[in-house]
């Protein structure tokens, strides 16, 4: 690609004012150049989040003609596209929400609508460069899977996935992706919220920087969801380092002179997790921030088996529609829905359109989910395990 062209217009409009927008963030950054990316990975999907305003320009950049270069996902939407009503969202808001969706393909963009992108078959290979936008998938990408990212705004995920590049800054810099302070871990960490709590304590402490994680006992893909997850809540943080985890780890000297150095040990678990619970019982159990792999669903089908949610009680359980659709082969779907749950495709309650949800205690195990119900929509919550969470309310 002739980038000069480009920024000539000699290939369209929409891709010159992606093309403005990349190359006012790359000075921003004092970038020296773009680099191209191997996908994308778009938030901002939800009409709750972006509202006209984001819609209108979507609209524009649809009309233009822009077209992605890469392979372009999207973060979850607002709704669940077949059950919405189901969720309490009103019909205009939904037809909103369908014509964000609309612009979305019309541009070329895959419209998965979920947080986890790597859970449905585009999970990036180690040193791919990406340009994406979902806190939680940022630092998993950075952090587990070895590739390399900025944390993307929507829009300018958007714009690179349109031009095909990204500014050369930040965590596509080897030097920035090396540790700067060091967390040793002297807790036993046996369920993936315990992991969330660990970063929502490193996230709250460290503010910025890549933390080097010491202590992790070959954690499984739901805990490593959840501490990437809680790290990206409150913090600019995208990346963590583990030994055996994170693929770069074992290529960087562990000196640690110089460096913050934090412990999180058992006494701070238990204070943030009385920081996270209520004096009211929970009315509705939300499950599925990040969304659901198919291993969780399996485990809350098992569990559920023979149980029933009690009368005035909701359980509320989100997941990718390409994990559903394997959930619902091996009869996980049905189990939960027995029960008297609702598992929910495309959205997240973070950002749904169903307003008078929000006025329920909730109780979850996502530290992620926790934050932003309580910071957004002044929702009363409570966090503790999934099992515990079920445990009171069937």
């Amino acid at each position: 690609m002739d980038e000069e062209k480009v920024l000539r217009g000699d290939e369209g409009v929409g891709v010159q004012r992606a093309m403005e927008l990349l190359v006012a963030l790359g000075e921003a950054f004092e970038a020296e150049r773009l680099v191209g990316i191997t996908s994308a990975h778009v938030s901002g999907v939800s009409y709750k989040n972006i509202g006209d305003v984001g819609l209108d320009l979507l609209k524009d950049l649809a009309k233009l003609g822009s077209k992605v270069k890469v392979l372009t996902t999207t973060n979850p939407c607002g709704m669940d596209l077949k059950r919405w009503r189901e969720m309490g969202v009103r019909d205009e808001d939904a037809e909103k929400q369908f014509e964000v969706l609309k612009c979305f393909k019309r541009l070329g963009v895959k419209t998965t609508c979920t947080c986890t992108p790597y859970l449905i078959g585009f999970s990036p290979r180690f040193g791919d460069r990406l340009a994406w936008a979902e806190s939680s998938a940022i630092i998993y990408a950075n952090s587990v899977l070895g590739a390399r990212t900025n944390r993307e705004s929507g829009i300018s995920a958007l714009a690179a996935a349109i031009v095909g590049k990204t500014p050369f800054y930040g965590m596509h810099l080897d030097a920035n992706r090396r540790y700067t302070a060091v967390v040793k871990v002297d807790v036993k960490l046996d369920e993936a919220y315990r992991y969330g709590a660990l970063g929502y304590l490193v996230s709250n402490t460290l503010k910025s920087g890549v933390p080097l994680i010491l202590g992790l006992k070959r954690p499984t893909i739901e805990k490593l969801k959840a501490l990437s997850a809680a790290l990206g809540t409150s913090a600019s943080i995208t990346m963590f380092q583990a030994p055996g985890i994170t693929p770069e780890t074992p290529k960087v000297d562990l000196p640690m002179v110089g460096v913050e150095k934090i412990t999180v040990n058992g006494v701070e678990i238990k204070q943030l997790m009385e920081s996270f619970q209520s004096s009211k019982a929970p009315d509705l159990i939300f499950l599925g921030c990040p969304h659901c792999g198919l291993n969780e669903l399996r485990n809350l089908a098992t569990f559920l088996e023979g149980r029933r949610v009690k009368s005035g009680k909701k359980l509320w359980i989100c997941t990718s529609r390409r994990v559903k659709a394997k959930a619902l082969k091996l009869e996980c779907i049905d189990t939960i829905e027995r029960a008297g749950g609702k598992v929910f495709t495309d959205t997240c309650l973070v950002v749904a359109l169903a307003k008078d949800i929000y006025r329920l205690t909730i109780a979850t195990d996502s530290f992620k989910a926790a934050h932003y119900l309580r910071s957004l929509h002044r929702a009363e919550v409570t966090v503790n395990s999934w099992k515990h969470c079920l445990e009171n309310v069937t």
